[in-house]
């Protein structure tokens, strides 16, 4: 598994019923993420900030590594 730094770019592309968006989103701390734990604890964070920030009305998100 590639190690993932938390300041990484990511690309949230989230679809609504309206239009595709995105968002880049930085990961601010600079621990290395090396188990596919630590992945399951970043998405899930990643999922709840996305859905406060966009709200309840998109139909799925799409993560990309940039």
């Amino acid at each position: 598994m590639q190690d993932i730094m938390y300041n990484d770019f990511l690309k949230i592309i989230y679809h609504n019923r309206r239009k595709e968006e995105s968002i880049n989103w930085i990961l601010l701390k600079t621990t290395k993420m090396s188990s596919d734990n630590d992945l399951i604890v970043l998405f899930s964070s990643l999922v709840t900030n996305i859905h406060k920030y966009v709200g309840k009305h998109y139909e799925k998100i799409h993560v990309q590594f940039i």
